[in-house]
């Protein structure tokens, strides 16, 4: 459910409403929950998701897999046609998912080519709301719940990468 928003100062914007619900299994801040709960609760939201097919289900638990490695979820068009989101999970002092932060644009302002761009801040700024929460971050720095360990390279475009690597 959302819980806040800050509308866009542009004419052209989304309007999902504050509380507004969708299934776990659609939309980029949901899934950016659902990629980092335990792996049983995982497993039974995809069971009871009566309307997703084998096939759908394999991508998604591929597309979850994805976003625990990147630490950020991108949706096109899941929850509001013609829409994109971004957005990476909320951690809180038990290193439990408990909400995501997001940005949602119309397409045109999220080309392909800007994904990136838009991807670097917004897992920051969920580190940083996560600290606030009291999350410290595991042991291992190659998690990507870590607060240890990343930095933002430039190379033209903006890139999330691990240090080291």
């Amino acid at each position: 459910m959302y819980i806040e928003k800050m509308d866009s100062l542009l004419y052209l914007r989304i309007a999902e409403p504050v509380g507004f619900r969708r299934p776990l299994i659609v939309g980029a801040s949901r899934k950016a929950i659902l990629a980092f709960l335990p792996p049983r609760e995982v497993e039974g939201i995809l069971r009871a998701a009566r309307s997703a097919d084998g096939p759908a289900l394999r991508r998604l638990r591929t597309e979850l897999a994805r976003i625990r490695r990147e630490g950020y979820a991108v949706g096109r068009g899941e929850t509001t046609p013609g829409t994109t989101g971004i957005a990476a999970p909320l951690f809180d002092a038990r290193g439990v998912a408990v909400g995501a932060i997001s940005v949602s644009a119309p397409d045109q302002r999220f080309p392909e080519a800007r994904i990136l761009d838009v991807a670097v801040p917004v897992p920051e700024a969920a580190r940083a709301i996560s600290r606030t929460l009291g999350y410290v971050g595991p042991a291992r720095a190659d998690d990507p719940r870590s607060l240890r360990g990343w930095e933002v390279r430039s190379s033209g475009r903006a890139e999330l990468a691990r240090r080291g690597r």
